[in-house]
């Protein structure tokens, strides 16, 4: 990577330019420093130094350590000359692995600092000069903890010890898949065919695998293409590599992300996970309550701070749900939930008095730390913990219950209530009601209950007797002198009565 020029002290030069002598912790080498101007800002920069050692005891080695920084720095200056720009800026020279590196350091780490702004927010003057110059443009992106997990999952770091709370076996398997990591993101990007990355047994995502260690789902091999193509937009977009294709977007089929899931939790399947879960910390067991209650999605409850709740203590309870979800990328997307004391009583399990709420700080904390918001992923593995423990079957279709569901039952019972669709969508936070229809899943007892309740309806109405039209009343009348000679009798009496 190249950056501007610095004037700095030089070491012992030698009689070859941008090469120096130097001793350092490691021993003695060779810095060699390359300099160039960019064809295109006309700006002077140097590439990343290159160190080459040698024992200074052997002149041999001395020499032919000399002999290689003056090759690199040779081909380095032809490459200039030819292309304009060095060898490490060529399309040939791109390797995967220096992508997700420099991917990683110029959209993830911004990210981790706080320094990227939210959507709709704009940084201040102080705020932008914190953000390195290379991460300036970038914009907010609200899946890069998914992606920095990947991301130093393939790179290897600190893989051994975020497996130590994983079974022997899974543990084993994580470890091992790393050379296979190793040796595919070594490759050079123009090499890697679309095929690489998912269509034969040997490509990138059949490495996925789920918790227990079996393959993964097509939902979760998509996931790791789409960081995989985060990583070839910011290059082409970014790097100056516009004629390095994409190749997830080159792929003609792509893993399906499956069926509609027909697994809402049942009254008795909540109460039993809800047992299963009464040894978890009180901050968990109410971050699963309040989804149950709410229909909200997991890192909506993440983000739930006390500033965001109005009218506590009163009969209606506001939440302000901010950076949800949105079908536009960069747009900040907020919307207000009324709460069911269900709700409620879930948010006040956090609470020492739940008569005085704080001012301010997360509504759900860790339980490691109260200055950071409990983890969704934290609250998925509770339930599922739950869910083995008090021993919840899958359905038929072989579907396990999972967090997710709770939204699901939530919006089916939203609507069973007699509430309308657009307005359960105010609440699920959906913009299209195709998407807002697959969360309602009818059960076939409340849809038989409600048609039989109809059909009783309809069979009352037309037992009831027709009313006499006036038209009618007068022909019946004219044609039946018996019934008219009744009707003024009937009305004659009814004289007599207003009379007495």
């Amino acid at each position: 990577m190249a950056r501007p020029r610095k004037d700095r002290t030089r070491g012992k030069r030698t009689d070859h330019p941008g090469i120096y002598e130097r001793k350092g912790k490691r021993g003695a080498y060779w810095q060699v420093r390359v300099r160039f101007n960019d064809p295109d800002t006309g700006i002077t920069l140097e590439l990343d130094n290159r160190a080459e050692y040698f024992d200074p005891a052997s002149p041999t080695d001395r020499l032919a350590a000399l002999e290689r920084a003056k090759a690199w720095v040779a081909a380095e200056r032809a490459n200039m000359l030819k292309h304009g720009k060095p060898i490490s800026q060529t399309d040939e020279a791109q390797l995967l692995r220096h992508w997700l590196e420099r991917y990683r350091l110029e959209v993830i780490e911004p990210h981790e600092k706080g320094l990227i702004p939210l959507p709709g927010q704009k940084a201040t003057a102080a705020e932008m000069a914190k953000i390195p110059a290379h991460s300036r443009n970038v914009k907010y992106r609200k899946g890069w903890e998914t992606e920095r997990n990947q991301i130093e999952r393939w790179l290897g770091i600190d893989v051994v010890d975020k497996a130590k709370f994983l079974s022997k076996a899974r543990r084993d398997q994580v470890v091992s898949q790393q050379a296979f990591f190793r040796a595919f993101f070594a490759r050079r990007v123009l090499d890697l065919k679309p095929a690489d990355f998912y269509g034969r047994p040997d490509s990138l995502v059949e490495q996925a695998r789920n918790q227990t260690g079996g393959p993964a789902t097509d939902s979760t091999k998509l996931r790791w293409l789409a960081v995989i193509s985060a990583v070839y937009k910011r290059a082409r977009s970014s790097w100056g590599f516009d004629a390095v294709p994409d190749p997830v977007k080159a792929l003609e089929h792509k893993p399906s992300p499956g069926q509609r899931r027909e697994r809402p939790i049942t009254p008795g399947e909540w109460e039993q996970v809800w047992e299963g879960l009464k040894d978890a910390h009180n901050s968990t067991r109410a971050f699963i309550a309040f989804c149950r209650w709410t229909a909200v999605r997991r890192g909506e409850s993440e983000n739930l701070r006390w500033e965001d709740i109005t009218g506590w203590g009163t009969g209606s309870v506001v939440a302000r749900l901010r950076n949800t979800k949105t079908t536009k990328p960069g747009e900040s997307n907020q919307r207000p939930i009324p709460l069911l004391p269900e709700a409620v009583a879930a948010m006040a399990m956090t609470l020492a008095d739940p008569t005085a709420p704080p001012a301010s700080g997360w509504v759900f904390p860790s339980p490691a730390d109260a200055d950071r918001p409990l983890s969704g992923g934290t609250a998925w593995q509770a339930w599922d913990r739950a869910r083995v423990r008090v021993g919840l079957p899958p359905n038929e279709k072989g579907e396990i219950p999972t967090l997710h569901d709770l939204r699901h039952t939530r919006a089916s019972e939203l609507v069973n209530l007699g509430l309308e669709l657009p307005k359960m969508m105010a609440i699920t936070g959906h913009k299209d009601t195709r998407t807002a229809l697959r969360y309602y899943h009818a059960r076939p007892d409340e849809v038989g209950a409600e048609i039989m309740a109809l059909e009783m309806k309809k069979k009352q109405k037309d037992a009831k007797p027709k009313p006499l039209e006036v038209n009618d009343l007068a022909a019946a009348l004219k044609q039946d002198p018996r019934l008219r000679r009744k009707l003024l009798s009937a009305l004659a009496a009814a004289e007599a009565d207003d009379e007495d």
